[in-house]
């Protein structure tokens, strides 16, 4: 959720580590399963760290999702 808060389409994972808690850090993990189930692709060379959403539409649900309830201004 803190990808779509931020609205942050690809990223690289130790950019992402800045917006999150110790907690959650580790849970780091996950980013395999999101890849293995197609929501996020790795780019970039191997073993980069570089990753992106594999459609605009996972992006846009969860910014949707991350943002729900906040009055835009």
């Amino acid at each position: 959720m803190k990808l779509g808060k931020h609205q942050i389409y690809s990223f690289q994972k130790s950019e992402l580590e800045e917006y999150l808690s110790d907690d959650e850090k580790g849970v780091l993990s996950n980013l395999a399963k999101m890849i293995k189930i197609g929501i996020l692709n790795s780019v970039g060379v191997k073993n980069s760290g570089e990753y992106e959403f594999s459609n605009i539409l996972y992006f846009t649900y969860f910014m949707i999702k991350a943002n729900e309830g906040e009055v835009l201004t």
